[in-house]
Protein backbone atom coordinates (compact mmCIF):
# COMPACT_ATOMS: atom_id res chain seq x y z
CA UNK A 1 0.00 0.00 0.00
CA UNK A 2 1.16 3.51 -0.69
CA UNK A 3 -0.48 5.18 2.29
CA UNK A 4 -2.02 7.72 -0.13
CA UNK A 5 -5.73 8.36 -0.53
CA UNK A 6 -7.84 10.35 -2.95
CA UNK A 7 -11.26 10.78 -1.45
CA UNK A 8 -12.52 7.27 -0.67
CA UNK A 9 -9.99 5.62 -2.95
CA UNK A 10 -6.70 4.18 -1.76
CA UNK A 11 -3.99 4.55 -4.39
CA UNK A 12 -2.17 1.34 -5.26
CA UNK A 13 0.04 2.42 -8.15
CA UNK A 14 0.28 4.53 -11.27
CA UNK A 15 -0.66 2.74 -14.47
CA UNK A 16 0.08 5.27 -17.20
CA UNK A 17 0.23 8.97 -18.00
CA UNK A 18 -1.58 10.58 -20.92
CA UNK A 19 -1.65 14.06 -22.36
CA UNK A 20 -4.72 15.07 -20.37
CA UNK A 21 -4.86 12.78 -17.33
CA UNK A 22 -3.05 10.17 -15.26
CA UNK A 23 -4.47 6.69 -14.71
CA UNK A 24 -4.02 5.00 -11.33
CA UNK A 25 -4.86 1.62 -9.93
CA UNK A 26 -6.89 2.28 -6.79
CA UNK A 27 -8.88 0.35 -4.22
CA UNK A 28 -12.38 1.24 -3.17
CA UNK A 29 -13.26 0.24 0.40
CA UNK A 30 -16.73 -0.43 1.74
CA UNK A 31 -18.53 -1.78 4.75
CA UNK A 32 -17.75 -5.15 6.34
CA UNK A 33 -14.27 -5.31 4.80
CA UNK A 34 -15.51 -4.92 1.22
CA UNK A 35 -12.87 -3.73 -1.26
CA UNK A 36 -12.46 -3.76 -5.01
CA UNK A 37 -9.83 -2.58 -7.47
CA UNK A 38 -10.81 0.22 -9.85
CA UNK A 39 -9.12 2.42 -12.43
CA UNK A 40 -8.92 6.03 -11.23
CA UNK A 41 -8.32 8.64 -13.90
CA UNK A 42 -7.44 12.17 -12.72
CA UNK A 43 -6.97 15.24 -14.87
CA UNK A 44 -3.54 16.89 -14.67
CA UNK A 45 -3.55 19.73 -12.09
CA UNK A 46 -2.05 22.23 -14.54
CA UNK A 47 -5.04 21.73 -16.88
CA UNK A 48 -7.67 22.58 -14.28
CA UNK A 49 -7.63 26.26 -15.18
CA UNK A 50 -8.09 25.54 -18.91
CA UNK A 51 -11.80 25.12 -19.72
CA UNK A 52 -11.18 23.35 -23.04
CA UNK A 53 -9.38 20.41 -21.42
CA UNK A 54 -11.81 20.27 -18.54
CA UNK A 55 -14.73 20.09 -20.96
CA UNK A 56 -13.02 17.26 -22.84
CA UNK A 57 -12.62 15.33 -19.59
CA UNK A 58 -16.27 15.88 -18.69
CA UNK A 59 -17.31 14.83 -22.21
CA UNK A 60 -15.43 11.56 -21.87
CA UNK A 61 -17.28 10.79 -18.64
CA UNK A 62 -20.66 11.68 -20.11
CA UNK A 63 -20.14 9.70 -23.32
CA UNK A 64 -18.80 6.57 -21.63
CA UNK A 65 -21.55 6.59 -19.01
CA UNK A 66 -24.18 6.34 -21.79
CA UNK A 67 -22.58 3.35 -23.54
CA UNK A 68 -23.58 -0.02 -22.14
CA UNK A 69 -21.77 -2.97 -23.66
CA UNK A 70 -19.43 -5.71 -22.34
CA UNK A 71 -16.75 -4.71 -24.87
CA UNK A 72 -16.65 -1.03 -23.80
CA UNK A 73 -15.09 -0.03 -20.51
CA UNK A 74 -17.71 0.87 -17.90
CA UNK A 75 -17.68 4.20 -16.04
CA UNK A 76 -18.69 3.97 -12.39
CA UNK A 77 -18.28 7.47 -11.01
CA UNK A 78 -17.35 11.02 -11.96
CA UNK A 79 -16.66 13.93 -9.63
CA UNK A 80 -14.19 16.49 -8.30
CA UNK A 81 -12.26 16.78 -5.03
CA UNK A 82 -10.43 20.02 -4.22
CA UNK A 83 -10.84 21.08 -7.82
CA UNK A 84 -9.28 17.86 -9.19
CA UNK A 85 -11.73 16.12 -11.53
CA UNK A 86 -11.60 12.35 -11.56
CA UNK A 87 -13.20 9.44 -13.38
CA UNK A 88 -13.65 5.96 -11.88
CA UNK A 89 -13.81 3.03 -14.30
CA UNK A 90 -13.77 -0.70 -14.04
CA UNK A 91 -10.27 -2.14 -13.80
CA UNK A 92 -9.14 -4.76 -16.33
CA UNK A 93 -6.24 -6.90 -15.25
CA UNK A 94 -4.32 -7.70 -18.41
CA UNK A 95 -2.57 -5.84 -21.22
CA UNK A 96 -3.21 -3.65 -24.22
CA UNK A 97 -3.03 -4.92 -27.79
CA UNK A 98 0.03 -2.68 -28.23
CA UNK A 99 1.83 -4.56 -25.43
CA UNK A 100 0.76 -7.88 -26.94
CA UNK A 101 2.18 -6.93 -30.35
CA UNK A 102 5.46 -5.81 -28.77
CA UNK A 103 5.75 -9.17 -27.01
CA UNK A 104 5.20 -11.05 -30.27
CA UNK A 105 7.77 -8.88 -32.03
CA UNK A 106 10.45 -9.38 -29.36
CA UNK A 107 9.92 -13.15 -29.29
CA UNK A 108 9.73 -13.36 -33.08
CA UNK A 109 6.40 -15.07 -33.25
CA UNK A 110 3.14 -14.20 -34.95
CA UNK A 111 -0.27 -13.85 -33.41
CA UNK A 112 -2.63 -16.56 -34.58
CA UNK A 113 -4.97 -15.13 -37.25
CA UNK A 114 -8.09 -16.51 -35.63
CA UNK A 115 -7.17 -15.01 -32.26
CA UNK A 116 -6.56 -11.67 -33.94
CA UNK A 117 -9.93 -11.98 -35.68
CA UNK A 118 -11.56 -12.83 -32.33
CA UNK A 119 -10.22 -9.58 -30.80
CA UNK A 120 -11.42 -7.51 -33.78
CA UNK A 121 -14.88 -9.11 -33.58
CA UNK A 122 -15.25 -8.11 -29.94
CA UNK A 123 -14.06 -4.55 -30.51
CA UNK A 124 -16.34 -4.22 -33.54
CA UNK A 125 -19.29 -5.24 -31.37
CA UNK A 126 -18.46 -2.64 -28.74
CA UNK A 127 -17.78 0.01 -31.39
CA UNK A 128 -21.15 -0.63 -33.03
CA UNK A 129 -22.84 -0.22 -29.64
CA UNK A 130 -21.11 3.15 -29.20
CA UNK A 131 -22.16 4.27 -32.70
CA UNK A 132 -25.77 3.34 -31.99
CA UNK A 133 -25.99 4.99 -28.55
CA UNK A 134 -28.95 7.31 -28.02
CA UNK A 135 -29.71 9.92 -25.39
CA UNK A 136 -32.59 9.92 -22.92
CA UNK A 137 -34.96 11.36 -25.52
CA UNK A 138 -34.11 8.63 -28.05
CA UNK A 139 -32.02 10.83 -30.35
CA UNK A 140 -28.77 9.33 -31.72
CA UNK A 141 -25.64 10.77 -30.11
CA UNK A 142 -23.67 10.17 -33.34
CA UNK A 143 -20.58 9.06 -31.42
CA UNK A 144 -17.35 8.63 -33.38
CA UNK A 145 -14.38 7.38 -31.35
CA UNK A 146 -11.67 8.91 -33.61
CA UNK A 147 -8.81 7.26 -31.69
CA UNK A 148 -8.97 3.53 -32.44
CA UNK A 149 -5.44 2.19 -31.93
CA UNK A 150 -3.71 -0.81 -30.29
CA UNK A 151 -3.05 1.17 -27.10
CA UNK A 152 -6.80 1.84 -26.66
CA UNK A 153 -7.82 -1.79 -26.89
CA UNK A 154 -7.44 -3.75 -23.64
CA UNK A 155 -7.32 -7.52 -23.32
CA UNK A 156 -8.12 -8.94 -19.89
CA UNK A 157 -6.80 -12.18 -18.42
CA UNK A 158 -10.30 -13.65 -18.73
CA UNK A 159 -10.10 -13.28 -22.53
CA UNK A 160 -12.36 -10.26 -22.96
CA UNK A 161 -11.37 -7.31 -25.19
CA UNK A 162 -12.62 -3.81 -24.36
CA UNK A 163 -12.46 -0.42 -26.00
CA UNK A 164 -11.30 2.51 -23.87
CA UNK A 165 -10.53 6.26 -24.05
CA UNK A 166 -13.35 8.29 -25.55
CA UNK A 167 -11.51 11.49 -24.66
CA UNK A 168 -11.54 12.93 -28.20
CA UNK A 169 -14.69 11.20 -29.38
CA UNK A 170 -17.10 13.19 -31.50
CA UNK A 171 -20.69 13.38 -30.24
CA UNK A 172 -23.71 15.54 -30.87
CA UNK A 173 -23.97 17.01 -27.36
CA UNK A 174 -20.31 17.55 -26.51
CA UNK A 175 -19.36 20.47 -24.26
CA UNK A 176 -16.03 21.05 -25.98
CA UNK A 177 -15.89 22.20 -29.57
CA UNK A 178 -15.04 19.66 -32.27
CA UNK A 179 -15.31 21.88 -35.33
CA UNK A 180 -13.87 20.54 -38.54
CA UNK A 181 -10.72 22.27 -39.77
CA UNK A 182 -9.44 23.28 -36.31
CA UNK A 183 -7.07 20.46 -35.37
CA UNK A 184 -6.35 16.86 -36.25
CA UNK A 185 -7.93 14.45 -33.77
CA UNK A 186 -6.29 11.06 -33.43
CA UNK A 187 -2.91 9.43 -34.07
CA UNK A 188 -1.28 9.96 -37.45
CA UNK A 189 -0.71 6.23 -37.99
CA UNK A 190 -4.37 5.32 -37.49
CA UNK A 191 -6.49 8.15 -38.90
CA UNK A 192 -8.71 7.81 -41.94
CA UNK A 193 -8.08 10.04 -44.99
CA UNK A 194 -11.25 12.07 -44.43
CA UNK A 195 -10.27 12.50 -40.77
CA UNK A 196 -6.80 13.75 -41.76
CA UNK A 197 -8.24 16.26 -44.23
CA UNK A 198 -10.63 17.49 -41.53
CA UNK A 199 -13.65 16.67 -43.66
CA UNK A 200 -17.00 15.63 -42.29
CA UNK A 201 -16.54 12.29 -40.54
CA UNK A 202 -18.83 9.51 -39.37
CA UNK A 203 -18.59 5.98 -38.02
CA UNK A 204 -16.81 4.75 -41.16
CA UNK A 205 -13.58 6.48 -40.13
CA UNK A 206 -13.56 4.20 -37.04
CA UNK A 207 -13.95 1.22 -39.40
CA UNK A 208 -10.84 2.40 -41.29
CA UNK A 209 -8.80 2.72 -38.06
CA UNK A 210 -9.94 -0.72 -36.89
CA UNK A 211 -8.83 -2.10 -40.26
CA UNK A 212 -5.30 -0.76 -39.62
CA UNK A 213 -5.23 -2.52 -36.23
CA UNK A 214 -6.47 -5.74 -37.84
CA UNK A 215 -3.77 -5.56 -40.57
CA UNK A 216 -1.01 -5.01 -37.97
CA UNK A 217 -2.16 -7.96 -35.82
CA UNK A 218 -2.15 -10.24 -38.87
CA UNK A 219 1.20 -9.10 -40.27
CA UNK A 220 3.05 -8.31 -37.05
CA UNK A 221 4.33 -4.83 -37.93
CA UNK A 222 3.05 -1.32 -38.47
CA UNK A 223 1.17 -0.48 -41.64
CA UNK A 224 2.03 3.22 -41.81
CA UNK A 225 5.38 3.53 -40.10
CA UNK A 226 6.17 7.23 -40.56
CA UNK A 227 4.32 9.06 -37.82
CA UNK A 228 4.51 12.62 -39.17
CA UNK A 229 2.61 15.17 -41.24
CA UNK A 230 4.60 14.57 -44.43
CA UNK A 231 3.90 10.84 -44.57
CA UNK A 232 0.25 11.52 -43.83
CA UNK A 233 0.10 14.06 -46.65
CA UNK A 234 1.37 11.49 -49.17
CA UNK A 235 -1.55 9.14 -48.51
CA UNK A 236 -4.30 11.73 -48.43
CA UNK A 237 -5.03 11.47 -52.15
CA UNK A 238 -4.71 7.74 -52.42
CA UNK A 239 -4.40 4.93 -49.87
CA UNK A 240 -2.37 1.99 -51.14
CA UNK A 241 -2.26 -1.05 -48.86
CA UNK A 242 -0.55 -4.37 -49.42
CA UNK A 243 -2.76 -7.42 -48.74
CA UNK A 244 -1.92 -9.07 -45.40
CA UNK A 245 -1.12 -12.41 -47.06
CA UNK A 246 1.46 -10.69 -49.29
CA UNK A 247 3.14 -8.98 -46.35
CA UNK A 248 3.09 -12.21 -44.29
CA UNK A 249 3.53 -15.35 -46.43
CA UNK A 250 2.40 -17.56 -43.54
CA UNK A 251 -1.13 -16.14 -43.77
CA UNK A 252 -3.92 -17.47 -45.90
CA UNK A 253 -5.76 -14.90 -48.04
CA UNK A 254 -9.00 -15.50 -46.17
CA UNK A 255 -8.97 -12.06 -44.54
CA UNK A 256 -7.47 -10.11 -47.45
CA UNK A 257 -10.75 -8.99 -49.00
CA UNK A 258 -12.22 -7.80 -45.71
CA UNK A 259 -9.08 -5.95 -44.57
CA UNK A 260 -8.66 -4.22 -47.92
CA UNK A 261 -12.33 -3.24 -47.87
CA UNK A 262 -11.97 -1.73 -44.39
CA UNK A 263 -8.93 0.23 -45.62
CA UNK A 264 -10.51 1.54 -48.81
CA UNK A 265 -9.78 5.22 -49.44
CA UNK A 266 -13.41 6.01 -50.28
CA UNK A 267 -15.73 5.59 -47.27
CA UNK A 268 -18.53 4.48 -49.58
CA UNK A 269 -16.63 1.28 -50.44
CA UNK A 270 -15.91 0.30 -46.85
CA UNK A 271 -18.18 -1.75 -44.58
CA UNK A 272 -20.75 0.84 -43.54
CA UNK A 273 -21.01 -0.31 -39.92
CA UNK A 274 -18.85 -2.11 -37.38
CA UNK A 275 -21.54 -4.76 -37.10
CA UNK A 276 -20.96 -5.59 -40.78
CA UNK A 277 -17.27 -6.09 -40.01
CA UNK A 278 -18.18 -8.56 -37.27
CA UNK A 279 -20.48 -10.54 -39.57
CA UNK A 280 -17.94 -10.69 -42.40
CA UNK A 281 -15.23 -11.99 -40.07
CA UNK A 282 -17.57 -14.70 -38.79
CA UNK A 283 -18.37 -15.66 -42.38
CA UNK A 284 -14.73 -15.70 -43.50
CA UNK A 285 -13.37 -17.59 -40.46
CA UNK A 286 -16.11 -19.40 -38.51
CA UNK A 287 -13.52 -20.80 -36.13
CA UNK A 288 -12.63 -17.33 -34.85
CA UNK A 289 -15.90 -16.98 -32.97
CA UNK A 290 -15.43 -20.40 -31.38
CA UNK A 291 -11.96 -19.86 -29.96
CA UNK A 292 -11.77 -20.27 -26.21
CA UNK A 293 -11.58 -17.15 -24.11
CA UNK A 294 -8.87 -18.81 -22.03
CA UNK A 295 -6.53 -18.69 -25.03
CA UNK A 296 -6.78 -14.93 -25.20
CA UNK A 297 -6.52 -14.77 -21.42
CA UNK A 298 -3.25 -16.70 -21.46
CA UNK A 299 -1.81 -14.30 -24.02
CA UNK A 300 -2.92 -11.32 -21.94
CA UNK A 301 -1.31 -12.72 -18.80
CA UNK A 302 1.95 -13.43 -20.61
CA UNK A 303 2.08 -9.95 -22.12
CA UNK A 304 1.22 -8.35 -18.79
CA UNK A 305 3.97 -10.18 -16.92
CA UNK A 306 6.52 -9.32 -19.63
CA UNK A 307 5.50 -5.68 -19.51
CA UNK A 308 5.80 -5.61 -15.71
CA UNK A 309 9.27 -7.17 -15.79
CA UNK A 310 10.47 -4.80 -18.49
CA UNK A 311 9.17 -1.74 -16.67
CA UNK A 312 10.76 -2.89 -13.42
CA UNK A 313 14.10 -3.31 -15.19
CA UNK A 314 13.85 0.15 -16.76
CA UNK A 315 12.95 1.77 -13.43
CA UNK A 316 15.75 -0.03 -11.61
CA UNK A 317 13.37 -1.69 -9.21
CA UNK A 318 11.66 1.56 -8.20
CA UNK A 319 7.94 1.48 -7.55
CA UNK A 320 5.69 3.61 -9.68
CA UNK A 321 3.52 4.26 -6.63
CA UNK A 322 5.67 7.23 -5.66
CA UNK A 323 4.31 9.30 -8.54
CA UNK A 324 0.94 9.94 -6.89
CA UNK A 325 0.58 13.44 -5.45
CA UNK A 326 -2.89 14.14 -4.07
CA UNK A 327 -3.97 17.47 -2.66
CA UNK A 328 -3.57 17.92 1.12
CA UNK A 329 -7.26 17.55 1.93
CA UNK A 330 -7.45 14.20 0.17
CA UNK A 331 -4.66 12.72 2.30
CA UNK A 332 -5.53 10.41 5.13
CA UNK A 333 -3.75 7.53 6.89
CA UNK A 334 -3.72 4.27 5.02
CA UNK A 335 -5.49 1.24 6.39
CA UNK A 336 -3.39 -1.34 8.11
CA UNK A 337 -4.89 -4.15 6.10
CA UNK A 338 -2.37 -6.28 4.19
CA UNK A 339 -2.72 -7.00 0.48
CA UNK A 340 -5.19 -9.75 -0.28
CA UNK A 341 -3.70 -13.11 -1.01
CA UNK A 342 -3.62 -13.98 -4.68
CA UNK A 343 -4.58 -10.50 -5.76
CA UNK A 344 -2.67 -9.29 -8.79
CA UNK A 345 -1.06 -5.88 -8.74
CA UNK A 346 0.66 -5.37 -12.10
CA UNK A 347 3.59 -3.02 -12.12
CA UNK A 348 4.81 -3.84 -8.60
CA UNK A 349 8.14 -5.53 -7.94
CA UNK A 350 8.01 -8.56 -5.68
CA UNK A 351 9.41 -7.76 -2.29
CA UNK A 352 9.47 -4.05 -3.07
CA UNK A 353 8.76 -1.49 -0.39
CA UNK A 354 6.03 1.01 -1.03
CA UNK A 355 7.16 4.57 -0.67
CA UNK A 356 5.37 7.87 -0.71
CA UNK A 357 6.24 11.38 -1.65
CA UNK A 358 5.10 14.65 -0.06
CA UNK A 359 1.66 15.80 -1.15
CA UNK A 360 1.33 18.28 -3.94
CA UNK A 361 0.24 21.72 -2.69
CA UNK A 362 -3.14 22.93 -3.79
CA UNK A 363 -3.51 25.99 -6.00
CA UNK A 364 -4.58 28.11 -2.96
CA UNK A 365 -1.39 27.12 -1.15
CA UNK A 366 0.64 28.18 -4.17
CA UNK A 367 -1.09 31.55 -4.25
CA UNK A 368 -0.40 32.11 -0.55
CA UNK A 369 3.26 31.37 -1.15
CA UNK A 370 3.35 33.87 -4.01
CA UNK A 371 1.67 36.57 -1.92
CA UNK A 372 4.07 35.97 0.97
CA UNK A 373 7.08 36.22 -1.33
CA UNK A 374 5.75 39.47 -2.79
CA UNK A 375 5.24 40.97 0.68
CA UNK A 376 8.78 40.01 1.68
CA UNK A 377 10.22 41.68 -1.43
CA UNK A 378 8.26 44.90 -0.70
CA UNK A 379 9.49 44.92 2.92
CA UNK A 380 13.14 44.51 1.87
CA UNK A 381 12.78 47.32 -0.69
CA UNK A 382 11.30 49.62 1.99
CA UNK A 383 14.20 48.93 4.38
CA UNK A 384 16.75 49.67 1.64
CA UNK A 385 14.95 52.94 0.79
CA UNK A 386 14.93 54.09 4.43
CA UNK A 387 18.64 53.30 4.84
CA UNK A 388 19.58 55.18 1.66
CA UNK A 389 17.59 58.26 2.65
CA UNK A 390 19.16 58.27 6.12
CA UNK A 391 22.63 58.16 4.61
CA UNK A 392 21.85 61.07 2.29
CA UNK A 393 20.60 63.19 5.18
CA UNK A 394 23.55 62.36 7.42
CA UNK A 395 26.24 62.91 4.78
CA UNK A 396 26.27 66.80 4.63
CA UNK A 397 26.61 67.29 8.39
CA UNK A 398 29.29 64.61 8.54
CA UNK A 399 31.17 66.23 5.65
CA UNK A 400 31.07 69.65 7.28
CA UNK A 401 32.43 68.24 10.48
CA UNK A 402 35.28 66.51 8.63
CA UNK A 403 36.08 69.58 6.58
CA UNK A 404 36.02 71.83 9.65
CA UNK A 405 38.33 69.47 11.49
CA UNK A 406 40.69 69.28 8.52
CA UNK A 407 40.72 73.05 7.90
CA UNK A 408 41.58 74.29 11.36
CA UNK A 409 44.72 73.45 13.21
CA UNK A 410 45.11 74.41 16.90
CA UNK A 411 47.42 77.29 15.97
CA UNK A 412 44.99 78.63 13.40
CA UNK A 413 42.22 78.48 15.95
CA UNK A 414 44.28 80.55 18.42
CA UNK A 415 45.11 83.07 15.66
CA UNK A 416 41.47 83.35 14.77
CA UNK A 417 40.60 84.14 18.35
CA UNK A 418 43.27 86.80 18.35
CA UNK A 419 41.96 88.39 15.15
CA UNK A 420 38.41 88.47 16.50
CA UNK A 421 39.65 90.21 19.65
CA UNK A 422 41.55 92.73 17.54
CA UNK A 423 38.47 93.38 15.39
CA UNK A 424 36.44 93.98 18.49
CA UNK A 425 39.00 96.46 19.77
CA UNK A 426 39.10 98.08 16.32
CA UNK A 427 35.37 98.63 16.46
CA UNK A 428 34.50 96.10 13.70
CA UNK A 429 31.72 93.61 14.30
CA UNK A 430 32.09 90.07 12.93
CA UNK A 431 29.91 89.40 9.95
CA UNK A 432 29.14 93.09 9.29
CA UNK A 433 31.20 93.45 6.14
CA UNK A 434 33.98 95.29 8.06
CA UNK A 435 31.87 98.35 8.54
CA UNK A 436 31.95 99.96 11.94
CA UNK A 437 28.97 99.27 14.07
CA UNK A 438 26.78 101.94 15.54
CA UNK A 439 28.76 104.19 17.82
CA UNK A 440 32.02 102.48 16.97
CA UNK A 441 34.96 104.82 16.52
CA UNK A 442 38.60 104.56 15.75
CA UNK A 443 40.88 103.64 18.55
CA UNK A 444 44.48 104.77 18.61
CA UNK A 445 46.78 102.01 17.43
CA UNK A 446 43.91 99.85 16.20
CA UNK A 447 45.27 99.64 12.68
CA UNK A 448 48.69 98.65 13.89
CA UNK A 449 47.20 95.89 16.07
CA UNK A 450 45.14 94.54 13.18
CA UNK A 451 48.14 94.56 10.87
CA UNK A 452 50.14 92.67 13.47
CA UNK A 453 47.27 90.22 13.85
CA UNK A 454 47.08 89.78 10.07
CA UNK A 455 50.83 89.09 9.87
CA UNK A 456 50.44 86.60 12.70
CA UNK A 457 47.47 84.89 10.94
CA UNK A 458 49.32 84.70 7.61
CA UNK A 459 51.54 81.96 8.93
CA UNK A 460 48.46 79.83 9.81
CA UNK A 461 46.50 79.89 6.56
CA UNK A 462 44.39 76.81 5.71
CA UNK A 463 46.42 74.29 3.71
CA UNK A 464 45.51 73.54 0.10
CA UNK A 465 44.43 69.97 0.94
CA UNK A 466 42.06 71.28 3.57
CA UNK A 467 40.54 73.73 1.07
CA UNK A 468 39.99 70.84 -1.33
CA UNK A 469 38.31 68.87 1.43
CA UNK A 470 35.99 71.81 1.88
CA UNK A 471 34.76 71.48 -1.69
CA UNK A 472 37.69 71.72 -4.14
CA UNK A 473 39.41 74.72 -5.66
CA UNK A 474 36.23 76.79 -5.65
CA UNK A 475 36.61 80.01 -3.63
CA UNK A 476 34.58 79.98 -0.42
CA UNK A 477 34.10 82.44 2.45
CA UNK A 478 37.33 84.05 3.73
CA UNK A 479 38.74 82.81 7.04
CA UNK A 480 38.06 85.07 10.03
CA UNK A 481 41.72 86.14 10.28
CA UNK A 482 41.76 87.24 6.62
CA UNK A 483 38.50 89.12 7.03
CA UNK A 484 39.91 90.95 10.07
CA UNK A 485 43.13 91.87 8.22
CA UNK A 486 41.18 93.24 5.27
CA UNK A 487 39.01 95.28 7.61
CA UNK A 488 42.04 96.72 9.40
CA UNK A 489 43.68 97.59 6.07
CA UNK A 490 40.66 99.47 4.86
CA UNK A 491 40.38 101.36 8.16
CA UNK A 492 44.00 102.41 7.82
CA UNK A 493 43.43 103.98 4.38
Amino acid sequence: MTGQWFGDYEIVQRLRVGGMATLYLARRHGAAGFSRLVALKMIHPHLIEQPAFLDMFVDEARICSQITHPNVVHVEEFGAIDGIHYLVMEYLDGCSVAELLRLCHRRRRALEPELAARIVMQIAAGLHAAHETRDASGEPLEIVHRDISPSNILLSIDGNAKLIDFGIAKARNRLSATHDGVALKGKFNYVAPEQATRSEIDRRCDVFSLGIVFWEMLVGRRLFRDDNHLALFHRLQRTEVEPPSSANPDLTPVFDALVLAMLHHDPEHRPQTAAEVERRIAAAAPGAANREASELGALAREARDAHVARRAAEDGGSDSQIHFSPTPRTMRPASSSAPREGESKPGLVDGGTATTQPPMPSRWTGRRVQLGAGAAIVAVAAVILVVCRGRRQAEPAHGRAVRGAAGRSPAAADAGDAVRSARARAGCRAGSGCRPGPGAGRRPGGGRRLAAARRSAGSHRIPTGARRARGGPRAGPQPPQAQAADCAARRGE
